[in-house]
């Protein structure tokens, strides 16, 4: 059943990539520029977050979280089509028409089948698995459900103005960030770590979970700040994200600890996964300071930089490194070790550029650098370490999931 998640998702990974570089192209070169640029970014992002995060996060969940019953549900040919049916579908209206019509149907569509999703996992959780996993498992598709009211709320956009539409647009990518991505993946290295009988230690996983979970929600306070506006909401989002802070510290400590002894290539990702967390809840947590965090979530390329930290540094070199380690019985062969780390020079090439020449445009210095082909060519760099990896779990002989 996995393998009729993960493989799809790696190619709407590639889908992802190959439209990132060339929404870089069009700004570096608007001669071959072909569709509206800000609707091939919403087209970019959704085939990101709901083709290769969601579709990723579902299979490795259903394999590491779910019994054999709940399994079968997700592998069922009906709901696997309506799935790839409303992602294609976004993916090509997104990029054709930006917000309209078969493009809110689409969204619409993917957001009941994600609620699916979430009533077969509650309803066939794996009760065998360790309980510090369940619980960022059971969060991390608590948030995802959570996250579904931004999306529903926007239909009321055009009556309440632009701060309702940015401030439910924030509501939905914080939960998705901070909520569902992050604690998807918590639980599913704890459960490789379990699965591999290398016990973690409860009591810090547990402390770590519980400030990272009442952290989410008031850390989410610069984000909608021009809402807000109020003293207390203040303190209440530098509590928040001082708490998600100290609960990312304390459990990347936790990981690194079991970690570090693994071989040098499957190493690299761990390190640049819990690298990127790290450094995502120290931004967030200068973001959350009045006057420093509003000009930086107002700077476009630091911005930028902050998603594609959390999306590319941490959550898609955690994933990468679940299915090549565990989902395929793949050993780490030249191609795969190539691949591997071109893909993740590439992404820290792309990272680095974006808060450089973010704190430039922070700073207002003038940046007399070609900035777009210069991150056009950290795209094409990831875009060729993804397209080795994919062609290595395709190509290989006597690649198969593992149970």
């Amino acid at each position: 059943m996995a393998r009729k998640y993960l493989i799809p998702s790696l190619f709407y990974l590639i889908v992802t990539l190959v439209s990132g570089c060339y929404i870089r192209l069009q700004w570096a070169e608007p001669s071959l520029m072909v569709f509206n640029p800000k609707f091939l970014i919403h087209s970019h992002s959704h085939v990101a977050m709901l083709g290769w995060l969601f579709l990723a996060l579902a299979g490795l969940i259903s394999q590491f979280g779910m019994n054999e019953n709940g399994r079968k549900k997700m592998g069922h040919p009906l709901y696997l089509v309506l799935l790839h049916t409303a992602i294609a579908g976004m993916t090509i209206a997104f990029a054709l028409q930006g917000y309209a019509f078969y493009s809110i149907l689409l969204s619409t569509l993917f957001i009941i089948l994600s609620l699916w999703f979430a009533f077969v996992y509650f309803s066939n959780e794996n009760m065998a698995v360790n309980p510090l996993v369940r619980n960022f498992l059971n969060a991390a598709v608590f948030w995802m459900v959570f996250s579904s009211v931004g999306p529903l709320a926007l239909a009321g956009g055009t009556m309440m103005g632009p701060d309702w539409i940015q401030g439910w647009v924030a509501f939905y990518l914080h939960l998705q960030f901070n909520g569902w991505i992050t604690f998807a993946l918590a639980g599913l290295l704890i459960a490789w770590l379990e699965k591999s009988q290398i016990h973690v230690d409860q009591r810090p996983g547990s402390i770590a979970f519980w400030l990272l979970f009442i952290g989410v929600f008031p850390s989410m306070e610069p984000l909608i700040r021009n809402l807000t506006g109020n003293d207390l909401w203040i303190f209440a989002g530098i509590g928040g994200a001082t708490m998600v802070l100290a609960g990312t510290l304390l459990l990347a400590i936790v990981l690194y600890k079991y970690f570090r002894h693994i071989p040098a290539c499957p190493k690299v990702f761990i390190f640049t996964a819990l690298a990127s967390f790290l450094l995502k809840s120290l931004f967030h947590a200068i973001a959350s300071i009045p006057g420093i965090g509003d000009g930086l979530t107002g700077t476009h390329l630091f911005a930028i930089g902050f998603v594609h930290l959390l999306l590319l540094g941490f959550a898609s070199t955690a994933i990468l490194w679940l299915i090549l380690s565990q989902t395929f019985t793949l050993p780490w062969n030249k191609t795969i070790r190539t691949g591997s780390w071109i893909l993740i020079m590439g992404i820290i090439g792309m990272v680095g550029l974006l808060f450089v020449f973010g704190m430039y445009q922070y700073l207002q210095i003038p940046l007399f650098l070609p900035v777009q082909w210069l991150l056009f060519g950290t795209g094409l760099i990831v875009l060729a370490g993804g397209c080795i990896i994919l062609y290595a779990l395709l190509a290989e002989p006597g690649t198969s999931v593992a149970r």
